[in-house]
């Protein structure tokens, strides 16, 4: 196990247990020497349990990496209300999972700063996304991210996704690495 993995299961455990449609970690340059190399060698580990490492954004200082399972974030993009709120953003009509990440991709400036659609690729609900672009500052909730709807239904999901995370890295602690915790069953 490296401390890159370690990066990657602390920050993106969720994603790859599927039960979230993607996580997104900043990665800083300075600290690994290859970092490409260590994204590589991650989905080489990888390779066979449906994860993808995408990166999304590189601003020469760090690197926006999206971890996500194919299917499931595929089939997050496939539903009609998060098809429409993506043509509302100029987002083409397609099924294409790559297609739809180079338009979001394509979004990002030099900073990284964040296009606000970015929610939907991460699995927010939709009403929280469209709460934030319209009035940032009046949310009902802050907690993994901000809340403008259903705060008893979000707070649920942050719990859901905490006790997921806490459950792989211990695992990951007493010595699995992300293969053997996500590999799929034989």
């Amino acid at each position: 196990m490296t401390n890159f993995e370690r990066v990657v299961a602390s920050n993106c455990g969720v994603a790859l247990a599927g039960i979230k449609s993607s996580n997104l970690v900043c990665i800083k340059h300075g600290d690994y020497n290859d970092v490409y190399g260590e994204i590589a060698k991650l989905k080489e580990h990888l390779s066979g349990a449906d994860v993808v490492l995408r990166v999304l954004a590189d601003n020469g200082k760090r690197i926006l990496l999206l971890v996500y399972r194919q299917k499931v974030l595929s089939e997050r993009l496939a539903q009609n209300e998060i098809k429409q709120l993506l043509e509302k953003f100029g987002y083409p009509k397609t099924n294409d999972i790559n297609v739809l990440l180079d338009v979001l991709s394509s979004r990002f400036d030099d900073t990284c700063n964040f296009p606000h659609e970015i929610g939907v690729f991460l699995g927010y609900p939709v009403e929280d996304i469209i709460g934030f672009i319209t009035c940032p500052k009046e949310c009902k909730y802050s907690g993994l991210w901000k809340v403008y709807g259903d705060v008893e239904k979000a707070t649920k999901l942050f719990d859901r996704y905490k006790k997921c995370q806490s459950s792989i890295m211990r695992r990951f602690d007493k010595g699995d690495d992300l293969k053997k915790i996500f590999a799929k069953p034989a």
